[in-house]
């Protein structure tokens, strides 16, 4: 896979998120797999907490109702 802008990156980080709840690691962990630098995926995994596509709240509480 090319190497992603942050921008690109952070759309289909964001576009995973809304698919579905996500625990942060699992976010982390497709961003490094689309050779996204950990410095860049640490920036964009708190820019979707930020933008509430992601939640460690939400995220446990789908975990245990599923």
């Amino acid at each position: 896979m090319k190497n992603l802008s942050i921008e690109e990156a952070k759309s289909k980080a964001a576009h995973l998120c809304s698919q579905s709840e996500k625990a942060p690691q699992e976010v982390l962990d497709k961003l490094i797999k689309w050779e996204v630098s950990f410095s860049d995926a640490e920036q964009i995994i708190e820019w979707l907490k930020k933008e509430n596509f992601l939640s460690e709240e939400r995220y446990a509480h789908a975990f245990v109702h599923d």
